[in-house]
């Protein structure tokens, strides 16, 4: 067992423990297992529990692992210190995905995770010297200088992320030991660099494909919802104007230059002193899009566009094109913490933040954090995936009570009080408040990144229409908050705002109130849209005139389908074209008020995309049960799936022929409650798959049963935590592409419930 005393030499060294040692006996005792009592720099007594997985096969590391559980249990009144030995980082997640696949409970899956998390890992390839290619044959800046007679040499160098990871992988989160930062606390999947870095590999992975497959055939931008402006600001060639690099200090007395494109590193002689966060969450987000793989690209697979093995080497190859500027500082140890807190000074917490500490504020993040929410005090990293500072969270509590005047000019002298009345709201309805955050802080991601699309969509020549772009932010969050309950499909954002502007205009033009930044600075015109929300009667004869139980008549779809050729022609991308924001354009020109309908396309009466329900019908998994190890499951006559597989909404139905749409459908009162049982058989495979807390259960397209589970994220980082630990991307229900297909195919142009355009 050479490598279990490598294992054992390391950690001794590691954790600085005097050379001699006992071993403990062990009842459960089975190779590649040892129990060691140690005297550590104090000569007080620790006890370490070890496992050598680098000497083993892929088929030994389900027994030896529970057998090291085991033997954990046994010794458990002694405080043992787990310690996992592997051949490098490589093999240590190679390890612990097959234990994750094959422990069954999720129970048992987030012991594993929790397991993984606490224990010293031990890499017995790290005495192995690691070679760095650079990317050009000089150094861009040079610095040697002798401080109190040491020499101290520092280089910048252009190295790809690729590159750098040779070191990672070896050295693991040893290489940020003497880092004041280790990368970000579990869970803080909604810190901003992380869901950079994901936008960049996106940004690549787009590129590479459209040079490979038709966009009319795979839209990478559509499948993860990439906007314009991120194909520009994360395009992966700007990732070295935009962020700072990573410094790494040699304290090796060996030469690190080998030749001119070679740096030679001893990893167990090296630190990465800066940039600690920027190499381990790249390759974490790096690893978790390759695991989505399969799921987000199934149909495009099915369909022989490309292989999951061809989308994987792009993304892996994402690493060798971005470039970091990296600094390497050759010297004595002794300069190393000095130089890394000189690198790392936070800006102090300001005294108006003081409020952020209290009492109050601790409170409400006991309820918050069963939304994964947590209100931070300055300069404070996440543990959670949502995070705000305490005004933020207070601007936002505001517009969930449905006063979102008081939210845009909200007065810090009324901080404290506010927080209080939070305090007291939040313990008596914890439920509706957390989920109404959740959907403000997913709203807030999309307001971002939207900007052009709300433009396009207003006329810039009314003024009413330019302040509700302009002003009407929280107006339009508190908006969303009181009209999703209603509506059976709330993920259209752009629908939403449509409608917005249309009720706020009607609002304002009957009770004489200027849509401009005063009026949205009270709550006055919100108060009115309220009443407007419960008697419509009293606001405008406009919105009481509906169309027939029948919908449009086939004149006005004719109509229709010449304006949304129009609008094709002028369209840069045909295929892709998004119709809803036009629909709504026609329908408030000719006064016509049918709200909150779902579009399908189609070529020759065959879908193109399988169907989404909305995230919300998800998400009522998971959000019901604050103890995800709980089984407090809603059985399917309960659940909001069922509710919207139940529902009536309106459907077009536009089908296509080349870029030219030749008929429009329309059915206003469109349900897939006939497929009710299979829907119910889906859903009850999903509760299954939490239960187990296994992921690749979730029912497949491929499963044909009318249904299935995939991703469908409003933005880049959009997850939520799995039963058994894991952060997931978000997902929801679809109606897959064959039910939808036979569904069209019973469309009878003399149907009493389908009108048809000629």
């Amino acid at each position: 067992m050479d490598s279990m005393k490598d294992i054992i030499d390391i950690l001794l060294e590691k954790r600085r423990l005097e050379k001699n040692y006992d071993y403990l006996s062990l009842e459960n005792s089975k190779e590649h297992i040892l129990g060691l009592k140690c005297l550590n720099s104090d000569f007080e007594e620790e006890y370490y529990l070890l496992v050598d997985f680098s000497s083993t096969s892929d088929d030994e590391w389900y027994d030896l692992y529970y057998s090291f559980e085991k033997s954990l249990e046994e010794i458990d009144d002694m405080f043992p210190i787990a310690v996992m030995g592997f051949k490098d980082r490589k093999q240590e997640k190679e390890v612990y995905n097959k234990l994750f696949k094959e422990t069954k409970k999720a129970a048992d899956k987030r012991k594993l995770k929790t397991t993984f998390e606490s224990k010293i890992s031990i890499y017995v390839d790290i005495s192995k010297l690691i070679k760095l290619e650079y990317e050009d044959d000089i150094n861009y800046l040079e610095n040697h200088v002798i401080v109190n007679g040491n020499n101290l040499d520092g280089n910048v160098y252009n190295i790809s992320l690729y590159e750098i990871n040779k070191l990672f992988n070896v050295a693991g989160n040893d290489l940020f030991v003497k880092n004041v930062r280790s990368g970000i606390p579990r869970n803080s999947t909604a810190n901003k660099l992380k869901t950079s870095f994901k936008s960049y590999i996106q940004v690549y992975l787009h590129n590479e494909l459209i040079n490979r497959v038709p966009k009319e055939k795979l839209d990478v931008a559509d499948l993860y919802n990439i906007k314009e402006d991120m194909l520009i600001e994360n395009c992966p060639d700007l990732f070295w104007f935009c962020h700072n690099g990573i410094t790494i200090f040699s304290y090796d007395k060996e030469n690190i230059i080998e030749s001119r494109n070679i740096i030679r590193l001893n990893p167990s002689k090296v630190s990465v002193i800066n940039g600690a966060q920027t190499l381990t969450n790249f390759f974490d987000c790096l690893d978790d899009m390759i695991k989505e793989v399969p799921s987000i690209f199934e149909d495009k697979v099915e369909e022989k566009l490309i292989t999951l093995e061809e989308i994987k080497s792009i993304l892996n190859d994402s690493a060798k094109k971005i470039i970091v500027k990296t600094i390497i500082i050759n010297g004595p140890e002794k300069y190393v913490s000095p130089i890394t807190y000189g690198l790392n000074t936070q800006i102090p917490v300001k005294n108006e933040d003081i409020i952020s500490n209290s009492e109050d504020i601790k409170e409400i993040n006991k309820y918050l954090k069963y939304g994964q929410i947590e209100i931070l005090k300055p300069g404070q990293l996440s543990t959670y995936k949502y995070s705000c500072e305490v005004l933020d969270y207070i601007k936002k509590y505001e517009m969930c009570i449905e006063k979102p005047g008081t939210s845009k000019n909200f007065s810090k002298k009324d901080l404290e009080e506010t927080v209080k009345e939070s305090r007291k709201n939040i313990k008596d309805d914890k439920y509706n408040i957390i989920k109404k955050l959740i959907l403000l802080f997913d709203l807030d991601e999309w307001w971002k990144h939207s900007k052009s699309e709300r433009e396009s969509i207003i006329n810039i020549a009314d003024e009413g229409e330019l302040n509700l772009l302009k002003y009407g932010k929280n107006y339009f969050f508190s908006y969303y908050l009181k009209e999703e309950q209603n509506s059976a499909f709330d993920d259209d954002f752009l629908e939403f705002f449509s409608n917005f502007i249309y009720d706020m205009k009607i609002i304002s033009n009957k009770n004489n109130i200027p849509l401009n930044d005063a009026t949205f600075k009270k709550n006055d015109l919100f108060d009115i849209y309220k009443t407007f929300k419960e008697d419509k009667k009293d606001i405008s004869n406009k919105l009481i005139e509906k169309t027939d139980s029948n919908g449009l008549t086939k004149n006005s779809l004719n109509e229709l389908k010449k304006y949304l050729n129009d609008v094709l022609k002028k369209s840069d991308n045909k295929f892709v074209h998004k119709m809803n924001s036009d629909v709504l354009k026609y329908f408030e020109n000719k006064d016509i008020d049918i709200r909150y309908f779902r579009i399908i396309k189609t070529d020759n009466k065959k879908c193109r995309e399988a169907f989404p329900f909305s995230s919300s019908v998800f998400s009522d998994i998971y959000m019901m049960n604050e103890d995800l190890s709980d089984d407090k499951y809603k059985k399917y006559e309960d659940s909001s799936f069922c509710n919207q597989v139940k529902s009536d909404f309106p459907l077009f139905v536009l089908d296509y022929e080349e870029d030219v749409i030749k008929k429009i459908f329309f059915n206003n009162n469109f349900s897939f409650r006939k497929y009710s049982n299979q829907a119910e058989f889906v859903y009850n495979k999903t509760i299954d798959a939490f239960r187990k807390g296994d992921e690749s259960l979730f029912p497949k397209m491929g499963d044909d049963a009318g249904f299935h589970v995939r991703p469908k994220a409003k933005n880049a980082d959009d997850t939520f935590e799995f039963t058994n630990g894991n952060q997931i991307t978000k997902r929801t229900f679809w109606a897959n592409k064959k039910l939808i297909n036979t569904i069209l195919e019973n469309i009878d142009d003399g149907s009493n419930e389908w009108i048809v355009s000629d």
